[in-house]
């Protein structure tokens, strides 16, 4: 019934062991992964700000929202939240 809730929900299951695995699968380390938002797709809805890791703010001048990088965790849920699929994963080069 609110983002609160879906982050409550989340944080059981936001284990070490699970994003291990998950880069285990695709053969990552963590620091060949790159998350941001592209600017020009953020509506600025604010979905992606129930981050548990508290990754993401929002700017209040450009209305957008943007990813700290030494708090991200590059567990990919933010994208799960973003509905206009402003938030990119990459492989860092």
């Amino acid at each position: 019934s609110s983002i609160k809730e879906i982050i409550g929900i989340a944080k059981h299951n936001a284990t070490s062991e699970w994003e291990k695995e998950w880069f285990k699968q695709h053969i990552l380390e963590k620091d060949q992964v790159k998350i941001w938002v592209d600017p020009s797709k953020c509506t600025g809805c604010g979905m992606c700000l129930g981050c548990i890791y508290d990754a993401i703010e929002f700017d209040p001048v450009t209305k957008k929202a943007y990813i700290i990088d030494e708090k991200c965790e590059k567990c990919g849920r933010c994208i799960s939240l973003c509905f206009p699929n402003a938030i990119i994963m990459e492989i860092a080069r």
